[in-house]
């Protein structure tokens, strides 16, 4: 049963009435458990009442996934946590095993196939199906690498980017509050001036 199928056939239902879906209705108890352990990746406690009616919940409010119409090539270990080591700073690609996709896991093995060790489920051949689609999400920027007005574009926003990280670093310079404090943000401030100083240098490069 899909959750869109789920949401159709049980949604609206009472706590009283969940209650006695729970303790009547099989194909509601197998239902439930099985959307629960696809879409949060954790089992189902059975033997908890709550827990029932809490992961109804859940699945009522829950936005359906097209990542969830196929079964999943990939599956993390449980307390498993990916950190996208191409974009440090990047947190939209952080990764546990409940947000965890196909398109997630090529990214990370992708960039960081050392990755593997983490993964529980994962097909035969991971690496080739890694390099495509890294090699799919690296086209579009090899293109644009290519043409001189995106290349330009691409300077202003770097300009512009490393100018808000300077002024962030000066206003913890201006906040800090003790010697050691202001050591690390003097620290950083310098190397945020540098970071612009280097970003207009090159902006500076296209546009002559």
């Amino acid at each position: 049963m899909s959750l869109e199928d789920y949401k159709s056939r049980y949604g609206g239902r009472s706590e009283s009435e969940v209650n006695s879906l729970v303790h009547s209705d099989s194909e509601f108890r197998d239902a439930t458990e099985a959307l629960y352990q696809a879409y949060f990746r954790m089992q189902l406690n059975k033997k908890c009442g709550d827990c029932w009616k809490d992961a109804y919940i859940l699945l009522q409010t829950r936005k359906a996934s097209k990542d969830m119409e196929h079964e999943r090539l990939f599956d993390l270990k449980a307390g498993a946590l990916l950190r996208d080591v191409r974009n440090m700073n990047d947190s939209s690609r952080l990764v546990t095993r409940l947000n965890l996709t196909d398109d997630l896991a090529l990214y990370h093995l992708g960039t960081n196939p050392d990755y593997i060790k983490f993964f529980s489920k994962y097909p035969e051949n991971w690496r080739e199906l890694a390099t495509k689609h890294i090699a799919k999400l690296d086209a579009p920027a090899a293109d644009a690498a290519e043409d001189p007005e995106a290349k330009k574009a691409a300077a202003e926003a770097a300009v512009k980017a490393a100018e808000a990280a300077r002024d962030k670093a000066s206003e913890k310079v201006a906040k800090a509050q003790n010697e050691d404090a202001l050591k690390k943000a003097s620290a950083a401030l310098r190397k945020a001036e540098a970071k612009l100083a280097k970003a207009q240098e090159e902006l500076a490069a296209l546009s002559a």
